[in-house]
């Protein structure tokens, strides 16, 4: 296991982590099963159920602001 294999395991768990903990309220059971066999592979401490834990929390440091006004811009233009 090289650097770059670690780190793309431990982008790609993050991500799943986020996204289970954010869709658990839609899809309870499918999220719980998700959520339990990835604990087997972790070596850290988590809650037992992700719906014990705290949902991820938003940020601004993920939004492209520029972007958000040149697409206003061009839905002002289409309509």
């Amino acid at each position: 296991m090289d650097d770059d294999k670690i780190a793309a395991y431990t982008t790609l768990r993050e991500v799943i982590s986020t996204y289970v903990k954010i869709a658990a309220p839609f899809a309870p059971f499918i999220t719980e099963q998700i959520w339990q066999e990835m604990q087997k592979f972790s070596t850290h401490a988590h809650s037992e159920s992700i719906h014990l834990g705290y949902r991820p929390l938003a940020t601004d440091k993920y939004i492209n602001h520029e972007l958000i006004t040149e697409t206003e811009t061009i839905r002002k233009i289409i309509k």
